[in-house]
């Protein structure tokens, strides 16, 4: 069973792809894994943002700068 309760979606299959290929035996690249591994969290989150979004009624507008300003995108 999986530990994730959302559904993947294809960008976080994706990145996770490109993450393992990286880090594989036939041409390991070291120095890429820190930006795959961030494109993968990233992905990782959107997934559950979507999917806890999708069971819950909308946010307020408090409540979206609030999340807004964890994103770094507020002030």
């Amino acid at each position: 069973m999986s530990r994730y309760i959302y559904p993947r979606t294809s960008l976080t299959r994706s990145a996770i792809g490109r993450l393992g290929a990286a880090c594989g035996n036939l041409r390991p690249e070291p120095e890429r894994v820190p930006d795959l591994l961030r494109d993968v969290r990233a992905a990782q989150l959107e997934d559950h943002v979507a999917y806890v979004l999708s069971q819950a009624p909308p946010l307020t507008d408090e409540q979206r700068a609030r999340i807004v300003a964890l994103l770094g995108g507020g002030e």
